[in-house]
């Protein structure tokens, strides 16, 4: 299988872990607080990438500037971004959050022009466009069924956008200095970055009853909060790191918007409701964005 075309699949598979796993997200976010739920699932995670990767994985690190920038990008995307992603989706909800996503390629695509040297071919552009209206039609969508546009969420799943395409960024030059790297690795010194932010911000801003909190909840829900990060973090950026590593920035973050389009169906699963037309629309338009990635 070439390369471009399995670094698609990859963060497809990034993208449909994550959505599943937003749906749980969202319901503790709301129950336990975005602060705390952001903060387990990072915890968690690293509990698990520490478990298996030291032990199975030899670690070939060319330049120790990537353990630096690792860290770093954990710290921004998976700290800082996903607090505001996830007071996003208390606010108006997994879908509509993830929503936002659509607009990482404009912001991936002049900054691999920049950073990467990728310059963008006429079927990446064409469907880098596609997922914009996909992206249009999930938010007419929304609007139409409540009325109002949520100003306040919005604004915090853009500014979790951004800090996620920052971290991707830093992620990607730290993976060029070091291509020997294994993702797994890359994925362990990132979530190391998230934890040592919220121990900070646990020390310095406000205390996180990390495991207190766990441990009184009922025998179902720290087994789905468990399952959720596993799901939606461990695998979810295991799947999306391995992409980016080999693939083209900009055209992998076009794939983005199958998060809303995932998470929308969850969500249509979840309430037993039949997809919208205009939800049908936007998936066959997904379809042949994606032929004119990995078809051309």
């Amino acid at each position: 299988m070439p390369q471009a075309n399995l670094s698609y699949i990859l963060v497809v598979l990034s993208n449909f872990s994550f959505a599943l796993a937003s749906i749980f997200f969202t319901y503790y976010s709301k129950k336990l607080t975005p602060l705390w739920m952001n903060a387990f699932k990072s915890s968690a995670t690293f509990i698990f990438l520490i478990i298996t990767v030291p032990l199975f994985i030899p670690l070939q690190l060319s330049s120790h500037q990537t353990s630096y920038g690792l860290l770093l990008s954990g710290a921004i995307g998976l700290g800082v971004g996903d607090l505001f992603l996830f007071r996003a989706f208390y606010e108006i909800g997994a879908a509509r959050t993830l929503i936002l996503f659509g607009f990482q390629p404009l912001f991936m695509a002049i900054s691999s022009h920049f950073f990467f040297d990728q310059n963008i071919q006429y079927n990446h552009a064409i469907a880098i466009v596609l997922m914009m209206i996909c992206l249009f039609l999930f938010a007419y969508e929304n609007k139409k069924d409540n009325g109002t546009w949520q100003v306040m969420g919005l604004l915090y799943a853009l500014i979790g956008v951004m800090l996620d395409t920052s971290g991707v960024i830093i992620s990607r030059l730290s993976f060029d200095q070091s291509p020997d790297l294994h993702p797994l690795w890359g994925h362990m010194f990132r979530t190391s970055g998230a934890v040592l932010f919220f121990i900070l911000f646990s020390k310095l801003v406000k205390p996180i009853p990390l495991f207190t909190t766990f441990f009184t909840q009922p025998n179902k829900d720290r087994m789905l909060l468990m399952a959720s990060a596993f799901v939606g973090t461990y695998l979810s950026l295991y799947f999306y790191l391995s992409g980016i590593k080999i693939g083209h920035v900009a055209s992998l973050t076009a794939i983005s918007v199958t998060c809303p389009l995932f998470a929308s169906l969850f969500e249509h699963i979840y309430a037993k409701k039949f997809p919208s037309r205009i939800l049908m629309l936007a998936f066959f338009i997904f379809i042949f964005g994606i032929w004119m990635l990995i078809g051309n």
